[in-house]
């Protein structure tokens, strides 16, 4: 019994800046109903993982040969593949319009996209169809596969982190000169009396520009507090290693009719 042996013809692959050594956790793919049609019908092997798809033919067939005879059969000249998101928060993490569920296209022959050696990386566009079970739509066209000629060839899907100003409420009534400090090149404006939205007055500190949401703390800031005793000027750390922003927690603020996306963050001392 002989043993049918394939080779990759490419790869698909996800990144997202906001996990850890950028691995896209949340997102999967799914096959499109084009895509679904071909391997039905055609000696094709298709491998999902958490981050990325590989698509295998039969080693014994010329790649352009297979995928020309795949077109003139089904008059289709593209796989598709849908980006499914299974974590809610991935639309506040994201670095995508925020306040509604946008829909995408990621398509190979994009003259947008980046071409670097054995990858490139599809930029998206936005899409007229809204779907509440896909993020996007991914289409990989034949002659884009049959140009790289490479089974490294990998198309790139690179997903960014959104950066918000942060926000930090103290809720305390014993500070006398409060501030943040940090090891990054951000400042913090001086504090404000505010009224939370739960009635409790707080003192609040807002970044001078926005900082990206990661699933692990880049940032270090400290609160400190400088007051007066016996004529001596005392500084004090009240909390060191204040907690990065969350993805939840997300305000519009509109100051002199510019939008700002504030993160909030909660410290009570």
């Amino acid at each position: 019994m002989s043993t049918v042996s394939y080779k990759k013809i490419c790869t698909i692959k996800i990144t997202h800046e906001y996990f850890n050594a950028s691995l896209a956790e949340g997102v999967s793919l799914s096959l499109g109903w084009i895509t679904e049609q071909i391997k039905n019908r055609f000696d094709i092997q298709i491998q999902t993982m958490q981050d990325s798809l590989n698509i295998f033919i039969n080693s014994e067939f010329a790649t352009e040969a297979f995928l020309k005879s795949i077109e003139s059969v089904t008059t289709n000249n593209y796989f598709d593949f849908n980006m499914v998101i299974s974590d809610s928060d991935f639309y506040n993490y994201t670095n995508i319009p925020f306040g509604f569920i946008p829909s995408y296209l990621y398509a190979s022959n994009a003259i947008e996209n980046k071409s670097n050696p054995n990858t490139v990386e599809l930029i998206p566009k936005p899409s007229a169809e809204n779907s509440n079970d896909k993020f996007a739509t991914i289409k990989i066209y034949f002659q884009d596969i049959i140009e790289a000629s490479s089974e490294r060839q990998e198309f790139l899907i690179a997903l960014t982190a959104r950066a918000t100003f942060w926000q930090y409420h103290i809720i305390n009534r014993n500070l006398s000169n409060p501030s943040i400090q940090g090891n990054v090149d951000v400042s913090f404006g001086a504090p404000k009396q505010v009224v939370l939205k739960n009635g409790q007055q707080a003192i609040s500190f807002t970044a001078n520009k926005p900082l990206k949401l990661s699933q692990t703390p880049k940032y270090t800031f400290d609160l400190i507090d400088v007051k007066e005793e016996n004529n001596q000027v005392i500084t004090k750390e009240i909390f060191s290693g204040l907690p990065n922003a969350s993805p939840q927690n997300l305000e519009i603020s509109i100051e002199h009719g510019n939008q700002k996306l504030l993160s909030q963050i909660y410290i009570y001392i």
